[in-house]
């Protein structure tokens, strides 16, 4: 049986639950003793970042093969015990880089236009005109090169900045 014990939903997992038995529970990761009983009969685990993987929890999931990360960081996983019982982690690497991306660039054009600032005038009714400043043209650094700064990268090409 698989098991989720957080909001997570795709149509994949719709596809996955024609073939094999799935238990889906968005707040599970809540009650950590509820999880360890349906964890019992579980092959599968499926979490983001809100259940806590403890080294209790995988050593009462006897029949625990996988325990399966929708998203990236593993903190909330005790991996070494995972190791220790035979259990595999795995962890949707880069899954999110692009919105992760997107969001730096809206985060970045935000800041550039003073678009807070502007808009909390422009609310009080006032009508600023300050314009910013554009980032077309800019040299980036970008800190590493993984999944989302190769993405964010990609998005800034169709604003023609250089990418250090």
């Amino acid at each position: 049986m698989i098991l989720i014990s957080e909001d997570v939903w795709s149509a994949e997992f719709e596809a996955l639950a024609k073939s094999f038995p799935l238990i889906r529970e968005p707040e599970l990761w809540s009650n950590a003793e509820e999880l360890k009983a349906k964890l019992a009969t579980a092959t599968a685990l499926v979490v983001r970042n809100r259940t806590q993987v403890s080294r209790d929890l995988i050593a009462s999931a006897k029949n625990l093969k996988i325990i399966a990360r929708a998203g990236v960081g593993l903190d909330n996983i005790d991996v070494k015990a995972a190791d220790e019982f035979g259990v595999v982690v795995s962890a949707a690497l880069g899954i999110n880089a692009t919105a992760v991306g997107e969001e730096t660039l809206a985060m970045a054009l935000a800041l550039s236009r003073k678009l807070i600032e502007l808009d909390s005038s422009t609310r009080e009714g006032q009508w600023n005109r300050k314009a910013g400043v554009e980032i077309s043209g800019k040299t980036w650094g970008l800190l590493g090169f993984g999944a989302t700064a190769r993405a964010t990268a990609e998005l800034l090409r169709g604003f023609k900045v250089k990418v250090l």
